[in-house]
């Protein structure tokens, strides 16, 4: 692979005993993530592209469609692969393209062959179409006599991708002169690519550095810190984010998912994710991912191989933790899982947030915690449900605890407040007709409650999507709380009469 990606503007090739010489390159770059394009010509003078990805391993052979071509794609059935924004760093004799130029692309999979692709870029104002297909390294043969000079050519960095992979816990880092260790691994991958992630602790002070092999020979550093969700506005197609006066533009999105993890890391192996990653025009990294319960926000910045130091000596223990004393800590929480924790966890448990948060049709969006004296955290779901059907699904989680349900006009409410003896829920709608639930735990301070109509002020920029809160009825305004009466009190008795018949009574925490 690495001999292919250096080929440049003459060198010959075959690929499955076609012969091409190489017309023109182009090098791109989304993030640390690079690949080039080299522009074919074969011996009638035809053009094709072919696609090398060395991060991913993949060789893609792409000629542009035609109009009929086009049709015909979008009419097979197919799945998007990647989606971003790439930038020019070297252009090599192609018409029209010069370094700092921009493209939008998408590639596509066929459903029924995924060797098969076809993608669509977008450069100002032209746009282009290619289908194409997925070739494996042994179909390429150098022909000219730069095999030779590429084949001399040795692998000059200290440590290979391989070595920057393998650190452990415990081991101790020097980062731009500050001395961290490492606290926690996370392995990822997104089709063919992946990468690592160490958590890095010194004091109170938590980076994540990311090591990646996008470019033969070479390694990526980045480092990054989490901030604040609410501290980044993104725009409404998420094209751009601004965080402190700085603009971010969108050059990769997708998905992927954790194929290893150890230490101080909240990741299971194989669980899944949602990734956007943005650069600013000083090269400073924005990324935004949005797990199954949360999602989190960083800022970051490239690092040169030069700026980390891996340090010899002893590696910080995290744990020092006898084997006796193992034992009866063991034994100690087999008596507690029995007798104490059910008791403590019905004390603790919230029905409604625990029951959205794990119904696929409830997906987190964020979490706010409210200003004041209050500390309480507020999450926020959407959901393909209306907000009446939301609220009798909610009323059924938890009907016998159910405290009110509030609206503000007998028509069907385009906001709706129920409350439980230990939770509170918001549900209303945005203006773009999306659903969202606002779940809390229920304040015992009615001063410091962020639904009290005074309060709302305090909680309603946390997010800037058009979400609605000045038809929340305010104080003195006429509230109806009749809608939702029968179906509650049918909730009741249902919830009663199953109890009664597997003969239980009242569960702890009731």
């Amino acid at each position: 692979m690495e001999k292919i990606y250096k080929l440049t503007k003459g060198d010959n090739l075959a690929i499955d005993n076609k012969p091409y010489t190489v017309k023109g390159v182009l090098e791109l770059k989304q993030a640390n993530f690079r690949w080039k394009e080299f522009l074919l010509t074969d011996t009638t003078g035809q053009e094709t592209w072919l696609n090398v990805e060395p991060a991913t391993q993949e060789l893609i052979l792409y000629r542009e469609t035609t109009q009929q071509d086009r049709r015909l794609m979008e009419e097979r059935e197919h799945t998007v692969f990647e989606t971003g924004k790439g930038t020019v760093i070297l252009a090599n004799n192609i018409q029209g393209i010069s370094r700092g130029n921009t493209v939008e692309f998408a590639d596509y999979v066929f459903t029924e062959n995924e060797r098969e692709r076809w993608s669509y870029e977008k450069w100002k104002e032209e746009e282009f179409y290619f289908i194409g297909k997925k070739i494996s390294l042994s179909s390429i043969t150098l022909l000219s006599n730069r095999e030779k000079i590429l084949s001399s050519t040795k692998d000059t960095s200290k440590r290979t991708l391989k070595d920057w992979r393998s650190l452990s816990l415990g081991q101790k880092l020097r980062l731009r002169g500050t001395e961290y260790y490492i606290s926690g691994i996370a392995d990822y991958k997104q089709h063919q690519f992946q990468w690592t992630e160490y958590k890095l602790e010194a004091g109170t002070e938590t980076l994540w550095l990311s090591v990646e092999g996008s470019t033969p020979g070479k390694v990526d550093f980045s480092i990054f810190r989490i901030i604040p969700r609410r501290d980044v506005a993104f725009s409404q197609n998420y094209k751009k984010a601004t965080y402190q006066d700085t603009v971010y533009d969108c050059v990769d999105a997708g998905n992927g998912r954790v194929i290893r993890s150890s230490g101080k890391v909240d990741f299971d192996p194989n669980e899944p994710f949602s990734f956007r990653d943005y650069e600013a025009k000083d090269g400073r990294l924005l990324s935004f991912e949005k797990w199954e319960d949360e999602t989190e926000t960083s800022v970051g910045e490239t690092l040169q191989e030069f700026e980390i130091e891996i340090l010899q000596g002893k590696k910080k223990k995290l744990t020092n933790i006898k084997a006796s004393n193992v034992i009866w800590a063991i034994c100690g929480i087999a008596i507690s899982m029995v007798f104490i924790i059910p008791w403590i966890s019905s004390l603790f448990a919230l029905p409604i947030q625990d029951t959205i948060k794990k119904n696929s049709r409830f997906s987190y969006v964020t979490s706010i915690t409210a200003t004041g004296n209050s500390k309480n955290k507020s999450h926020i779901y959407e959901t393909s449900f209306s907000p009446d059907q939301t609220c009798q699904y909610i009323i059924k989680i938890d009907p016998e605890n159910t405290e009110c349900v509030i609206t503000p006009n007998e028509k069907g409410a385009e906001e709706i407040f129920l409350q439980t003896n230990k939770e509170t829920v918001l549900i209303y709608i945005s203006e773009d007709n999306t659903t969202y639930v606002q779940l809390s735990k229920k304040e015992t301070d009615e001063e410091n409650t962020p639904y009290r109509a005074r309060s709302y002020h305090r909680v309603a920029g946390f997010y800037t999507s058009g979400m609605r809160w000045s038809t929340i009825p305010t104080e003195g305004e006429k509230l109806n709380t009749s809608k939702y009466n029968s179906f509650l009190h049918q909730a009741r008795q249902e919830s009663i009469n199953a109890r009664r018949a597997r003969g239980g009574g009242t569960s702890f925490g009731k």
